[in-house]
């Protein structure tokens, strides 16, 4: 399956005029749909060949609709980390892309946990997954502890930025036209503690709020010891806050693996500033 994720990558990576000349609607409509202020749905083949509805124009289902694949780093991680009867949680599922493709890798005797609070966005997951008899879909965000919170909801072309922070990763100015929504708030510690789920693998993508969803998974890591895949990026927090999470996580006996442009694992040297990259964490020496 990683031939065909490299064959959309280089797909991705031609001439923008080559891209244009062989597929000019799917240039076009995202345009259309963001100048326009719509969302439009549409239903898109992935690469791993699965049909799933997105909503255009955002970049997460712009990539989708283009392309058939998304964050190749994160794809990658999954392809090479899951096998049959694994266990999943996809925090910050989205519209299931990931779920998705975490429900095929693991098969029948696996489960794949999708948390997604964003209520547009919960909607398309339920509807893209509601045929996977090995998905348990979460209407909560994932935090430190069981409770309430408020999900700062930006505009349907930016939903996958939903967040529970005061600061996003959009650039755009906290606040704003932004929307609130009331939500239910879990910890992974919680739900594992009530399902019986035994996570392989976890995925976060909680924009800026990892350390709460970390601070909620403390039992899962030392009894599991799943691998962490983290979005990182000093985008709207204070400086170094990357770099404090990792080191955590090191002191919690995880080494940090990086894709390379190949889609293979290799060693992550830290740095002291991220922009935006995606990491797998593995509890060291333990990546089958």
């Amino acid at each position: 399956m990683l031939a065909l994720l490299r064959s959309a990558e280089r797909r991705r990576s031609e001439p923008r005029s080559l891209r244009v000349a062989r597929h000019p609607i799917r240039r076009l409509v995202p345009w259309f749909a963001e100048r326009r202020r719509l969302t439009l749905l549409r239903e898109v083949d992935t690469f791993f060949g699965v049909r799933m509805f997105v909503p255009l124009p955002d970049p997460v289902a712009v990539s989708l609709y283009r392309y058939g694949a998304y964050d190749a780093s994160t794809t990658a991680f999954l392809l090479h980390v899951l096998k049959p009867g694994d266990h999943v949680a996809d925090v910050g599922a989205h519209v299931g892309y990931f779920t998705m493709l975490a429900s095929l890798l693991t098969g029948s005797d696996g489960r794949v946990a999708a948390f997604e609070p964003n209520e547009f966005a919960l909607a398309l997951l339920r509807r893209n997954v509601r045929d996977l008899a090995n998905v348990a879909v979460v209407g909560n965000a994932v935090g430190t502890s069981v409770g309430r919170g408020e999900l700062r909801v930006p505009s349907f072309a930016e939903s996958a930025f939903a967040t529970l922070s005061a600061s996003d990763r959009t650039g755009s100015a906290v606040g704003g036209a932004w929307l609130k929504q009331p939500v239910g708030r879990t910890s992974l510690d919680a739900y594992a503690a009530e399902t019986g789920l035994t996570p392989t693998l976890v995925k976060l993508d909680v924009e800026n709020e990892e350390e709460s969803a970390l601070d909620g998974m403390r039992e899962v890591v030392a009894r599991n010891r799943p691998a962490i895949i983290l979005e990182l990026g000093d985008i709207g927090v204070a400086p170094g806050r990357s770099r404090r999470l990792l080191e955590r996580l090191f002191a919690d006996g995880y080494e940090a693996l990086e894709i390379s442009p190949e889609l293979t694992l290799r060693e992550h040297r830290p740095q002291e500033h991220y922009g935006y990259v995606n990491l797998l964490l593995v509890s060291a020496g333990n990546l089958r």
